[in-house]
């Protein structure tokens, strides 16, 4: 979903919800006040992801994947 070449508002809301939902079982799951595991930064920078397809279009352009893959080849 995060590479799809066009996106709707009810699209950026879901994956907003998705997200939400993601980082709330990611939270419960792995983050202890005892062990006191923090998250890491991508787990923060997903949950820009909804505004920054509203302010720039869709992801598949700014994707390094491509280039990424070249290295291994």
């Amino acid at each position: 979903m995060l590479f799809s070449p066009k996106f709707t508002l009810g699209m950026v809301a879901y994956l907003h919800e998705m997200i939400a939902d993601h980082f709330s079982m990611i939270s419960e799951l792995y983050v202890d006040e005892v062990t006191g595991i923090p998250l890491k930064p991508k787990h923060h920078v997903i949950i820009h992801f909804p505004t920054i397809i509203m302010q720039s279009g869709p992801l598949v352009g700014m994707s390094c994947m491509h280039y990424e893959f070249k290295k291994f080849l």
